[in-house]
């Protein structure tokens, strides 16, 4: 069975700047992309106001795109649910 090629766009310490959100999705659309990774620190302190910030980064993404996070120490709970509420998996 011939493997099958996955691209991902991986971004890391976000800390709310919702102004990278229209840059990560025309990362993710150049690439190709089918995944894209958080690799945490998506808020700066995690607090529930700060799930505007992840609200931002999935409305901007494609639709067909997967979204895995893993949360970091900025990140918390309240922001987790948030994530998985907006469809990402965490």
């Amino acid at each position: 069975v011939p493997e099958e090629l996955v691209t991902a766009v991986v971004v890391a310490d976000l800390h709310c700047n919702v102004g990278m959100a229209r840059v990560i999705a025309a990362a993710v659309e150049e690439a190709g992309a089918q995944v894209v990774l958080i690799a945490g620190d998506t808020t700066m302190n995690g607090t529930a106001v700060e799930n505007y910030c992840v609200t931002a980064f999935a409305q901007a993404l494609p639709t067909d795109v997967t979204t895995v996070v893993a949360d970091g120490n900025h990140d918390s709970p309240v922001v987790s649910a948030h994530e998985r509420a907006v469809g990402w998996v965490v």
